[in-house]
């Protein structure tokens, strides 16, 4: 006997909704997984990074439904749910919508990139090049491999250090002539996984076009909770979100100051949701006050693996920028570089006038 039309729409609708269901199912059930454990680290990431897929997959069905029962509207509602989950490629953001603010990129303004480049790397070749590409006016390379960049001086490394790994090593490089003070931390986190993070304190140029505003770009490279020691990677995120309140550094570290406006980049080896993403986001009067530098849809953050050695199919969010209120980060986009396993971040910095006090 065949459904009646109502019947048959309903019994769709579930369908179309089970998506959203299995996400929200997903992301409870992300919260009780263990820290401690690294099985734990693995299936909260898993479940996190699904979501966004989980959406794209509602997406299809909506569309497939408004075709299949030529009732358009009743699927509105769901896949514009959806639709906004998955939220803009960065094509349509960048290029096709230069009229939204966010989206707009200044002519002025420092270019910053972060590259995780797996020290590890079977290659290709062509990752020096691949960066100069990006015509960066600081780049901060998380792992030792390409130790010098054409056309770029390092400021800092910690490849003379003794290190557990390569993998440990870490270097910040600026244009020439540009004031960069810059330094690499000691490692820290626990006492059996650890990692040290890039310090650099240079003038970004105010959007007003009246001066510049030093700034401090926090490098990370959180310690992986996975696939071996998951013990480092919370202890490292409060460290680092201990040391900034409403998006700006508390005391002085190396060589940023206290007051200083932050931008907080790099590999964080955590997706967002995560109680360590959590950490670094929280915007109460004691917590960092940072925000997201990305205005792309959650669909469009996957950074790994990209390849070096791995499935060039990114899936986990695991590469981010958070910026100062103080700072303007736009055009934040990801780009491969050969032989890396991450997607090399990419964004411009500039930074507000700053506030005048009433008399």
């Amino acid at each position: 006997m065949p459904l009646s039309p109502t019947t048959a729409t309903t019994r769709t609708l579930w369908v179309c909704l089970s998506p959203a269901l299995v996400a929200i199912g997903l992301y409870l059930l992300a919260q009780l997984m263990p820290q401690d454990h690294v099985w734990g680290h693995i299936l909260q990431s898993l479940m996190l990074a699904l979501g966004p897929w989980l959406a794209a997959l509602g997406v299809l069905c909506c569309v497939w439904a408004g075709w299949r029962w030529r009732r358009p509207m009743v699927w509105l509602p769901l896949f514009i749910g959806y639709l906004y989950v998955v939220g803009p490629p960065p094509w349509l953001v960048h290029s096709a919508l230069p009229g939204l603010a966010r989206a707009r990129q200044p002519a002025q303004g420092l270019v910053i990139v972060s590259a995780n480049l797996d020290a590890f790397s079977p290659g290709p070749p062509g990752a020096e090049q691949a960066l100069v590409a990006l015509d960066p006016d600081v780049l901060a390379v998380i792992e030792e491999r390409a130790p010098d960049i054409p056309g770029m001086v390092r400021v800092a490394d910690n490849y003379a250090v003794p290190m557990p790994r390569i993998s440990h090593g870490h270097a910040i490089h600026c244009r020439p002539g540009l004031s960069c003070d810059a330094a690499i931390t000691p490692e820290f986190g626990s006492d059996s996984s650890h990692m040290p993070m890039g310090l650099l304190r240079v003038p970004v140029p105010r959007i007003d076009h009246v001066g510049d505003t030093m700034a401090c770009l926090m490098s990370l490279h959180a310690p992986p909770p996975a696939p071996l020691n998951p013990t480092g990677l919370l202890p490292y995120v409060r460290r680092v979100a201990a040391a900034v309140r409403g998006g700006r550094l508390v005391r002085q570290w190396g060589p940023c100051l206290g007051g200083d406006p932050v931008l907080m980049l790099g590999d964080f080896n955590h997706v967002p949701g995560s109680p360590a993403w959590r950490i670094l986001t929280g915007d109460a009067d004691d917590e960092p006050g940072l925000l997201d530098a990305d205005d792309v849809g959650s669909l469009w953050r996957a950074s790994w693996p990209a390849g070096g050695g791995w499935p060039n199919l990114p899936f986990f969010s695991l590469d981010h920028a958070l910026v100062s209120p103080a700072l303007i980060a736009t055009g934040l986009r990801r780009e491969r570089i050969p032989g890396a396993d991450h997607l090399a971040l990419v964004l411009r910095l500039q930074a507000q006038p700053p506030v005048q006090a009433r008399p």
